[in-house]
């Protein structure tokens, strides 16, 4: 019996640590998409040069942003560096919202 209310109450913390974390808002993610759209493409699925993020996991988005924002992606992500400098918490998690909302196709 205490294991059984154990592993419940671990799956209730896991889960609403889940919905914690995704705490963005698509549409302002959309407003706030303009740069990101000049190399991911207005619908964000990129080409042989720039990789797709519609329909990413908004959690991995928001782990892949918060590396680049400190400069601990790939040489490829520098070019990316100058316009996260800017952007807060809240608008990464805006921007993984939205992006995960599209369609990935």
């Amino acid at each position: 019996m205490k294991l059984t209310i154990a592993f419940l109450f671990s799956l209730l913390l896991a889960s609403s640590t889940t919905i914690a974390q995704a705490a963005g808002d698509p549409a302002r993610g959309s407003e706030l998409r303009d740069e990101c759209s000049d190399c991911h493409g207005e619908e964000g699925m990129g080409d042989e040069e720039y990789p797709r993020l519609a329909g990413l996991d908004e959690s991995y988005l928001l782990e892949e942003m918060k590396l680049i924002k400190k400069g601990e992606r790939s040489e490829k992500a520098e070019m990316m560096l100058w316009f996260f400098e800017d952007l807060e918490e809240q608008d990464l998690e805006d921007l993984a919202a939205y992006y995960a909302s599209l369609d990935g196709g």
